[in-house]
Parts: structure tokens; C-alpha cells; sequence
């Protein structure tokens, strides 16, 4: 009886550590206080910096959610010769708040913090939604 209860007691223990290793897999490593980016955002991060820095606004408009770019056409085509000094702030940004579907980020101008935000689309492309 007493091998009967040591044995369903290792085999009560293995169950509960298999639990904890299956939970830990699961659960982002970085933890919700460290946020991360994918090297897909970092790509897409660059490549909207780099539009705004040459005030491209075909290329801009393709990196921008579908959901969000009528809110910014208007000003985009109306404010070209502007796009490039964003575009340098842009080159500032500090991640703030990220996970695999999305990403917020702050730039400080002239003391005032605004934040970038950036999120996967329904089919799983990361696209500029807020700046």
C-alpha cells in the first residue's frame, strides 16, 4: 500500500511539473513588462521611417492599414513638404508597449510625448495604424 500511494504521489508530482513546463511554453518569455518587437515590425519600422524621411507617399499609403488610411490620405498629399521632418522624428521612436499583434511606440517632440502604433491586419501583415 505504501509503494501504491509513493507511486501515484511521483506520478501526482511529474503531472503538475508537466503542467508548469506546457504552461511556460505557452506564455510569452518576455512577460507583459517586457515588450518586444518581431523582426517583421522592426522591417516595417524602417521602411516607414525611411518613406517618410523621402516623403513617399505612394510608399507610406501601402504601410498603412487599409482600416486607417482614409483618416491620413488627406493630410498625407497636403502636407508633402513636411513628411521628411517627421520623418525624422520618426528615426526616435521607443517601443513602449508590444506583443505578437501589436505595437505602441513614443516619440517626444518638443516636450510633448505622441505615440506610433503599429498592428497585424486580419491577414497577419504588420501595417502603421496610428501616428
Amino acid at each position: 500500500m505504501k509503494k501504491l500511494i509513493q507511486i501515484l504521489l511521483s506520478l501526482f508530482i511529474e503531472l503538475i511539473a508537466f503542467g508548469c513546463i506546457s504552461e511556460k511554453i505557452t506564455v510569452d518569455p518576455y512577460g507583459p513588462d517586457k515588450p518586444f518587437e518581431t523582426s517583421q515590425l522592426i522591417s516595417l519600422k524602417n521602411d516607414v521611417q525611411n518613406s517618410f524621411l523621402k516623403a513617399d507617399v505612394k510608399r507610406i499609403e501601402s504601410l498603412i492599414s487599409p482600416t486607417y488610411l482614409s483618416i491620413y490620405k488627406s493630410s498625407l498629399v497636403n502636407n508633402t513638404s513636411k513628411l521628411a521632418d517627421f520623418g525624422a522624428l520618426l528615426k526616435s521612436m521607443k517601443l513602449v508597449v508590444g506583443d505578437s499583434t501589436s505595437a505602441v511606440y513614443q516619440v517626444d517632440y518638443k516636450n510633448v510625448k505622441y505615440e506610433v502604433t503599429f498592428s497585424k491586419d486580419s491577414d497577419g501583415t504588420w501595417k502603421l495604424i496610428n501616428f
